[in-house]
């Protein structure tokens, strides 16, 4: 009897044990999901396993909390805070740009071209409780299609004197390119979009066919930083011409070949930081009637301070293009793309997000670069930090490379002209090329703008007329195909140096030019009857 007694007790313990790790392993929760409250008993360990046992999914931007991975615990309260995206669109205000036109009566205004408003997107992220929005957050903006600004022209007092122009003037004003033919009067815009970025401005050698780079108006759709500017070219010879793309996209140099149709081009991948890019250093060789490619130079990472990018100058001969690097200057052999350097010199130390390179210039003949190099500091500076720079004539076929004018400043720009006769039929080649009104600051100071013979004589100061007066921002300045003369940028107008009547005249009245370029058929001597 006691035996029975005791076993009938032992298992009364085991059935109670059990019962209560099995009260223990349930738990009373509740469940608070789209604005309605449950009470749920589970053994889950896990929030996470709860809902699923629950039957309850989770959208991409749904939370819970505590989280999902959260030990679940005896009267648990867990809420299910729904979330969405949300995209909402708005208009983009266009603004109005006028055109000084000295084709229309003073004061009357024309249409040139209609504003449009472009299109922003706001995504937003929200989350709800049921019916109730408990948060709206604004996660995103882009501009689905920029504004096209209105364009008007506005009819202004003609200029006064009005001179003849051999061949084409393009330049680039206010957003768009004019071109300018026959005489200084004879002026019209070809381009309307009021989007050219200036980077590339080039007038083919026939002075036909402008090349030129825009923003785009569609930004990149795939969440990778968009394109900065595109490539287009234009046949300046037609009313109304639209321009024509080339498909190609985030330029940072671009140039028509001394003959035919083509144009060489180097890119860079676009990137949300500064300086908005980072240079491939590639060269392509394109036809612009075919679009067939050639490429020069694989991408590569172009050396020191290679992100920035190098500038480039194709040779009068067609064979070879000149290169200026941060760190130097040199010739690229074509097609096959062999580089040869010419001159090494330290890296300007910036101090910014910006890299400092030269400009190079050749010769008519296709032998010798002006190039303005960097200097070493007479005070002992660092390299990196000295404010020297020189101007130098590099031989590209032989050891003769001397520097030719000391102290110009970083922004000095040289320019051959085209060959030129005197009184005596000898044939002769200027050089343009700016000085820095103060040393230590042609970073941001003025410049005048000086010419010489090819030799360093006959040095002479163009602009300013007078001594001390205001100077030029930028060298920004192209020599005429055919007679010694010049149009550079002073101020904001457009001026025509002729250097054998030694007078100035202005061709545009205040509209903020930016770019310049001239061509057509020149009328010189032959360049290798020069010396």
């Amino acid at each position: 009897m006691p035996s029975t007694r005791c076993t009938l007790i032992c298992w009364i313990a085991i059935w109670v044990a059990l019962l209560l790790v099995a009260c223990q392993a349930t738990k009373r929760v509740a469940l608070r999901v789209d604005g309605q409250e449950r009470v749920l008993e589970s053994s889950a360990e896990t929030v996470g396993d709860l809902l699923r046992e629950a039957g309850v999914s989770l959208g991409q931007w749904d939370r819970v909390e505590p989280s999902e991975w959260a030990e679940l615990q005896r009267n648990n309260t867990i809420t299910i805070i729904r979330g969405r995206e949300e995209k909402a669109e708005e208009s983009l205000p266009f603004e109005r740009q006028v055109i000084k036109d000295e084709g229309l009566p003073e004061g009357e205004m024309r249409l040139l071209q209609a504003g449009k408003p472009g299109t922003l997107e706001r995504i937003y992220r929200i989350s709800y409780d049921g019916p109730q929005e408990l948060e709206r957050r604004l996660i995103s903006t882009r501009v689905l299609a920029e504004p096209r600004p209105e364009i008007l022209a506005v009819g202004v007092t003609p200029l006064q004197t009005v001179v003849p122009i051999t061949g084409t003037i393009a330049y680039l004003a206010n957003g768009n390119a004019c071109i300018i033919r026959n005489n200084s009067g004879d002026k019209r815009p070809v381009t309307f979009s009021g989007d050219l970025d200036g980077r590339v401005f080039d007038l083919s050698p026939e002075g036909q066919n402008l090349l030129f780079t825009a923003t785009p108006g569609q930004l990149d759709e795939t969440g990778s930083p968009p394109p900065f500017n595109e490539l287009w070219a234009l046949d300046t010879r037609i009313l109304q011409e639209a321009p024509r793309p080339l498909g190609i996209t985030n330029v940072l140099y671009a140039e028509w070949a001394p003959q035919g149709h083509q144009i060489a081009y180097s890119t860079a991948e676009a990137t949300l930081g500064p300086p908005g890019w980072r240079a491939r250093n590639d060269l392509w060789i394109m036809d612009t009637q075919t679009l067939t490619r050639t490429q020069v130079v694989a991408p590569w990472g172009g050396g020191l301070y290679g992100w920035w990018g190098s500038r480039y100058a194709w040779s009068p001969t067609g064979d070879r293009i000149a290169y200026a690097a941060p760190d130097g200057i040199g010739v690229i052999q074509i097609p096959s793309g062999q580089r040869t350097p010419l001159l090494r010199f330290p890296v300007f130390h910036t101090y910014g997000e910006w890299v400092w390179t030269s400009q190079v210039s050749w010769s008519p003949e296709g032998r010798f670069l002006a190039a303005v190099a960097h200097g070493l500091s007479s005070d002992g500076s660092p390299a990196e930090e000295s404010h020297a720079f020189d101007l130098w004539i590099l031989d590209t076929l032989g050891p003769a490379s001397v520097p030719i004018a000391t102290q110009v400043g970083m922004w000095s720009n040289p320019r051959w002209s085209h060959a030129w006769s005197d009184a005596y039929g000898q044939p002769h080649v200027d050089l343009a090329y700016g000085v820095s009104q103060v040393e230590t600051l042609s970073q941001y100071g003025l410049y005048d703008l000086y010419v010489m013979d090819r030799d360093g004589s006959n040095r002479a100061r163009l602009l300013p007329p007078e001594e001390g007066a205001p100077g030029l921002p930028t060298l920004e300045l192209a020599w005429s195909p055919a007679t010694r003369a010049l149009a550079c940028i002073w101020g904001d107008d457009l001026y025509l140096l002729d250097l054998r009547r030694d007078t100035l005249v202005p061709l545009t009245q205040s509209i903020s030019c930016l770019r310049v370029a001239w061509g057509g058929q020149s009328t010189a001597p032959p360049a290798g009857a020069l010396p």
